[in-house]
């Protein structure tokens, strides 16, 4: 008996931007699903065998220098230390990476979905195009009037261009 063939489509996914009981969160149909945790079975092998191979080799450096009287008899073990610590960092700065990539990546799939649904969303201000934004003194980046970064602080409006020529960038939350 051959197996059946499916001929109506799947029912649509629910849409779930973050559960914390979830091992998955699923965007929609048709998206990319992702883990809940931004690190994979790689990332985490790789940082367990950078980590371990470099304290076995920090154990090694401690337990070497520490039978020699010497001062040149311990450099070169010393050495191996230095090696075992950078290892075991560049373990840990491979690990930290993957997740910022993957929370990068994931951030651009949720505000591409967003977007996508809702369009571009605008925050009311004052009237007139390229005024409206406001920052304070020793801020480094300019916002809308209703960015909650700028809640309850003490700032001026200026247009983009004045705000551009003191040298500040715009906010990436409200998309000033």
């Amino acid at each position: 008996m051959s197996p059946k063939l499916r001929t109506r489509p799947e029912p649509a996914t629910m849409v779930l931007l973050a559960t914390e009981s979830s091992d998955w969160i699923v965007l929609e149909p048709g998206l990319e699903s992702y883990a809940s945790e931004p690190w994979n079975r790689r990332n985490l092998t790789g940082f367990a065998v950078a980590t371990a191979l470099g304290a076995a080799l920090l154990g090694a450096s401690y337990l070497g220098v520490s039978s020699e009287v010497q001062l040149k008899d311990q450099v070169p073990l010393l050495d191996l230390g230095i090696a075992g610590f950078l290892v075991a960092t560049a373990g840990g700065v491979g690990w930290l990476a993957a997740g910022i990539k993957a929370v990068r990546v994931r951030k651009a799939a949720a505000v591409a979905l967003v977007r996508s649904r809702f369009g571009s969303v605008e925050v009311a201000g004052p009237a007139g195009p390229g005024e409206g934004f406001v920052a304070a003194a020793r801020m480094t980046r300019y916002h809308r009037p209703g960015c909650s970064l700028v809640a309850g602080k003490d700032v001026s409006a200026a247009t983009r261009a004045e705000h551009s020529a003191a040298g500040r960038r715009p906010c990436g939350v409200c998309a000033a």
